[in-house]
């Protein structure tokens, strides 16, 4: 009523809104409506996308209603004709429409329709033999060369690859229409995409019968950089883009000039532009200027992009000559990173000088001087200062012990990449000061100080694995067998002293590889300690981080009997330095080699089996080899 103004004003937009809310409830002609409306801006926008989406829902429910039989099936086929001829819902395709329309000329009860159905087949074949002929006779003469044979009538706007073809004519002679053909090619590839790539399929056969001919490979040159009806592919738009290029084609020219710029191809690319700009072509001289100013910019960019990661690194020199580098061929950026550079470099130059007056300061214990100093350099950033005001909070000197405060400034010092302070917050989480016991944390920040070449990080490293390690067992062992458990000193050299505290008296000094025993453990401090004694009777706590517990060793009776599979690691289990390394497995007639101390580490690789003693050939840490006793040896399970 609306659309026809019967009984009501007619009001097409009213007519859309009543008509769009029967469509969305599945009526047919409805739907039929809302696309048309669409598709003619009538009551609405104008939207050929909200057009072909309920075109196509129409075209499914024909499809399915096709297969069908009846009256619905007959219709349903008789509209699928119509919508492959016109293209609505679907791709054209005339052999669909054709195809469809014989279905319809079966029903002899629909003789009026069937007349028209009939019609339509002469007519679409009359048009399909038309348009394959037209098509055959313009790509022959556009390939031969004969464009005036071509007139705009053979402009077919259902093929894409004639509007090309037509597109390069133009260029040629004018230029003025190139661009709309261009964009009317690219128009039917969007909204016939299969048929578009059966006609390109078509024009590609023939045109590879042209091997010499300038047009051809032109075309196929477009084909294959722009991916018309087959895989884009850059090499191959090259190699058809060469012949006519070498011949002047000035369109050849520029695309490959063009595609070896994309492909960074540089010196072929500079190579066509200079060849495009001897053509005396204003448009390839223009073309070059450009390509020569997109070199530039892309060596401006490199340059400063490798002087920000040299800026990164520290490497502040290199990254001026680069910046620099990247001035003279025109970076915009470059010359506020050369300024802010140089103005970091000159107050860090004052920086360190008042650096320097503050460490002199603390080193006499004027604190407050040294305080002032540092605090100043702190707020303005200077990491080695933040470093060193967390030491003195750390420590209280000229100031109120605060382990907070000290965790604040290492932080920030570390956070700027200062291999001191991020070794310090190691420290701090492994003994909880200021920040909440915890080893993993403080492993991440002694790996941060190890990875920038601290070797006291990496000490602490592997302490606190070790350490780790050891509470793991000791909770074990606590729940097992108990107390005492074997172990080795793990430190080039351990103190044993009299309480756990390491400001305790020292007993002794253990080196490496000497074997105790544990039988307490304790904690002070954030620091955990073993009790332990030695095979010569001296008792007292080690760190211990500097302890490796030992699993299970087999005693000398336990290896006389049994098989024990070599080579095996091992341990001298004598105390001192008074086992005997020797060159042959036996005490008469043999040269001592070394005297093996207590602890020592070894590799086993053979067994002499004696009448009372077996002897080991053994290789020790330190590279000494001979035979040892093995009833002075422990070797692991």
């Amino acid at each position: 009523m609306y659309e026809k103004g019967e009984g009501v004003e007619q009001d097409y937009s009213k007519a859309f809104e009543w008509y769009k809310k029967d469509a969305e409830q599945g009526y047919f002609y409805a739907q039929e409506k809302v696309a048309e409306m669409y598709e003619e801006g009538k009551g609405v926008e104008k939207n050929l996308d909200e057009a072909r989406k309920w075109y196509l829902k129409i075209f499914e429910r024909y499809k399915k209603g096709a297969e069908e039989g009846g009256l619905f099936g007959y219709l349903a086929k008789y509209e699928l004709a119509k919508m492959y001829e016109k293209g609505k819902g679907v791709e054209r395709n005339i052999n669909e429409a054709i195809k469809w329309y014989q279905e319809v000329v079966k029903y002899e009860e629909y003789s009026s329709d069937k007349d028209e159905a009939s019609r339509a087949i002469e007519r679409l074949t009359r048009e399909a033999e038309e348009a394959g002929a037209r098509n055959e006779k313009v790509m022959t003469a556009f390939f031969e060369g004969r464009y005036d044979d071509i007139t705009s009538a053979d402009n077919n706007y259902d093929n894409p690859a004639i509007i090309n073809m037509l597109a390069h004519i133009d260029y040629e002679r004018s230029g003025k229409d190139y661009e709309k053909l261009t964009a009317q090619a690219e128009d039917v590839r969007k909204k016939w995409p299969a048929s578009s790539k059966r006609n390109y399929e078509e024009a590609i056969e023939l045109a590879n019968k042209y091997p010499n001919s300038v047009s051809a490979n032109k075309f196929l040159g477009d084909v294959y950089w722009n991916g018309w009806g087959v895989n884009k592919s850059p090499n191959n738009a090259l190699k058809y883009f060469k012949l006519p290029a070498e011949q002047g084609d000035i369109y050849s020219m520029i695309a490959m000039a063009s595609i070896c710029e994309v492909m960074n191809y540089k010196a072929q690319a500079s190579e066509w532009y200079q060849k495009l700009a001897d053509s005396g072509n204003a448009e390839a001289q223009n073309k070059l200027r450009l390509f020569r100013e997109r070199q530039k910019a892309q060596e401006a960019e490199k340059a400063y992009n490798e002087a920000q990661a040299s800026e990164a690194k520290g490497n502040f020199e290199t990254a001026l000559a680069q910046y620099r580098r990247a001035l003279e061929l025109g970076h915009s950026e470059a010359q506020k990173r050369i300024k802010a550079i140089e103005d970091k470099q000159k107050s860090e130059a004052a920086a360190i000088s008042s650096y320097a007056d503050a460490e002199k300061y603390l080193n006499e214990k004027n604190y407050s001087r040294a305080y002032e100093i540092f605090l100043s350099l702190a707020n303005d950033g200077y990491a080695p200062a933040q470093d060193k005001l967390a030491w003195m909070y750390q420590n209280g000197w000229g100031v109120e012990q605060s382990y907070t405060q000290a965790v604040s400034w290492f932080r920030k010092a570390a956070e700027q990449g200062n291999t001191e302070a991020m070794a310090s917050m190691g420290l701090m989480y492994y003994r909880g000061w200021g920040v909440p016991q915890n080893y993993d944390t403080s492993l991440e920040w002694y790996g941060k100080a190890a990875n920038q070449g601290s070797e006291v990080a990496q000490r602490r490293i592997n302490s606190i694995q070790l350490l780790k390690d050891n509470k793991a067992k000791i909770d074990s062992i606590r729940n097992g067998t108990g107390f005492p458990i074997p172990g080795k000193i793990f430190a080039e050299t351990l103190s044993v002293r009299e309480y756990p505290n390491t400001n305790s008296t020292r007993i002794k000094t253990l080196k490496t590889g000497h074997p105790v025993s544990i039988s307490r453990t304790g904690e002070y401090d954030g620091d955990y300690w073993f009790l332990v004694k030695t095979a010569s009777g001296t008792e007292g706590w080690v760190l211990a981080g500097y302890v490796k517990l030992i699993d299970r060793d087999l005693s000398y009776e336990e290896v006389r009997n049994r098989k024990i599979n070599l080579p095996a690691d091992g341990y001298v289990a004598t105390r001192d330095d008074n086992l005997n390394l020797r060159n042959i497995p036996a005490v008469k007639g043999s040269q001592v080699v070394e005297k093996l101390y207590g602890g020592t580490d070894f590799k086993a690789y053979e067994v002499f089996a004696g009448d009372t003693i077996d002897w080991y050939r053994i290789r020790t840490a330190y590279g000494d080899v001979g035979w040892v006793s093995g009833k002075y040896i422990r070797l692991r399970d």
